[in-house]
């Protein structure tokens, strides 16, 4: 039965694969500056709603353990969290990073945050009974897409009333389990999570928000 379902996962995927890769005409995504986003430079991705709408993306620890390994909506829009970014298919050369195509999305490691020995990359978790939902975690792979890989991998998509306003998207297969990324409230935090109603948000460089923070402090 697995390796049946197996084998109908690998040929929908091939099948789709065309459309999965690359959207027709892709606009690229641009950061808050005005600027394309460029693949493997650090970014954060914060609320596009100001106050209400909370802040950048940020770790807690996943289930039963004391590892950091779940993604989570920091509180305050002043909070920029984890800085983060996006990494285009293996062996994909590309000078930006384009919308409602396949990626990774992959947190930089900060030294004084402990990741434990968990990889970076954005997975949709296995479906929590408790809760009927589908979390996001960090335990997936940067690797080409596959049936073994199909949790990995999300599409930036532009929200199309608003310039430089996104929203993340799931739907690995274009059939099947295919929802936007959203926030589901839960034991005191904002965690995210698959879901209708999409986490809007705006695309930040950090190094921006580090200079910023650089003349703050100097004043």
């Amino acid at each position: 039965m697995k390796s049946s379902l197996l084998l109908l996962l690998s040929f929908l995927l091939l099948s789709s694969l065309p459309n999965l890769l690359m959207a027709d005409n892709p606009e690229p995504l641009y950061d808050s500056s005005g600027d394309k986003v460029l693949p493997g430079k650090n970014y954060f991705i914060v609320s596009a709603i100001r106050g209400a709408g909370g802040g950048g993306l940020s770790l807690i620890p996943g289930k039963n353990e004391k590892c950091l390994r779940d993604v989570v909506q920091l509180r305050s829009d002043l909070q920029r969290g984890l800085s983060l970014y996006f990494q285009p298919l293996n062996g994909t050369t590309t000078d930006y990073i384009y919308e409602s195509t396949v990626l990774n999305i992959v947190f930089t490691t900060f030294p004084e945050i402990k990741l434990c020995t968990a990889p970076r990359a954005w997975k949709v978790d296995a479906f929590d009974p408790s809760t009927g939902q589908w979390f996001i975690t960090t335990t997936g792979d940067i690797r080409k897409p596959g049936p073994l890989t199909a949790l990995n991998w999300f599409k930036v998509e532009k929200l199309s009333v608003f310039d430089g306003v996104y929203k993340i998207n799931y739907c690995p297969l274009s059939v099947g389990l295919c929802k936007d990324v959203g926030i589901y409230h839960t034991e005191g935090a904002r965690r995210l999570a698959l879901s209708e109603t999409p986490f809007i948000f705006v695309i930040i460089k950090a190094e921006s928000v580090l200079k910023e923070a650089r003349i703050a402090s100097v004043i």
